[in-house]
């Protein structure tokens, strides 16, 4: 089984796609920086100096990284294509082994459940990777330009609420904020590039089945913000934003994480049994 592991982690990690994706991605948080981050500081310096403002609360890296303002086209754009950026490298691999002999070959060399386990891992990986990658550079960037002040609620500077969803560690312990909001994304975004794995039983077409969780996404969240802003938190394009534009409850993410986990590994598991058949 580990042979498989490294196998399919080489097929997602080493390909061009990868590659593109995290170009993609890159590029959309880079132009964060020069469009919207870089003018902002000039004009608060310039600002300073014209106006002597020198007691105003300054720009921190807290709401100036891309993660930090919901107003911002590139955080928009960013989080909008996410879904479909974390299915360009490897998620539609496993539609092609279907539709080839790859697959066949896999269930009567070794038992399937190793495929699918190690398709698994690989999907999840790569998708989590193109996702959070690009955050870490820009947050890096622009920790290099703007300070790190300590961020103050009373400044109404910081979309974080007293309503959002870890409000009180986001302003004690900021970095630790951005750490597991981090490792939220990156774990959300690989849970949602596996579902390419049912949805290749469903579409017999390679690129509705890359393009199946960016559209699911995109429905589920028109149609919950026709519901209610409450039934907004279940929507993943929400759970992916660390500004949480509209505050996020705890409890709907944890929801999230265990229906699709759940369903998942299930049909996983239940198609790797039956596919051992043939």
């Amino acid at each position: 089984m580990s042979s498989i592991i490294k196998f399919e982690l080489h097929r997602a990690f080493h390909n061009r796609m990868f590659v593109i994706a995290l170009t993609i991605g890159c590029v959309i948080t880079l132009a964060h920086v020069f469009i919207t981050t870089v003018p902002e500081f000039l004009g608060q310096s310039e600002a300073r100096e014209l106006y002597g403002s020198k007691n105003a609360y300054p720009l921190s890296l807290f709401n100036s990284w891309i993660g930090g303002g919901s107003s911002d086209l590139e955080i928009n754009l960013y989080f909008l294509l996410l879904p479909l950026l974390i299915c360009i490298p490897h998620a539609d691999t496993f539609f092609s082994d279907r539709s080839s002999s790859y697959l066949r070959n896999i269930a009567l060399r070794s038992e399937l459940k190793g495929y699918f386990a190690a398709k698994i891992i690989s999907i999840f990986l790569s998708a989590g990777c193109v996702a959070v990658i690009p955050l870490v550079l820009n947050l890096a960037v622009v920790a290099m330009i703007v300070p790190a002040f300590q961020p103050i609620p009373a400044t109404g500077m910081f979309t974080i609420s007293e309503l959002s969803m870890m409000d009180t560690l986001f302003y004690q312990e900021p970095f630790i904020y951005l750490l597991l909001f981090l490792t939220l994304i990156f774990m959300l975004s690989g849970l949602l590039s596996l579902l390419v794995i049912p949805f290749s039983y469903i579409i017999a077409n390679k690129t509705l089945v890359m393009l199946s969780p960016f559209a699911l996404c995109a429905f589920l969240d028109f149609l919950l913000i026709l519901g209610s802003f409450e039934l907004a938190t279940f929507s993943p394009l929400r759970i992916l934003r660390p500004d949480q534009p509209i505050p996020l409850d705890p409890l709907a993410v944890t929801a999230e994480f265990v229906i699709l986990l759940a369903a998942i590994l299930c049909f996983s598991v239940y198609r790797a049994h039956k596919d051992e058949v043939y």
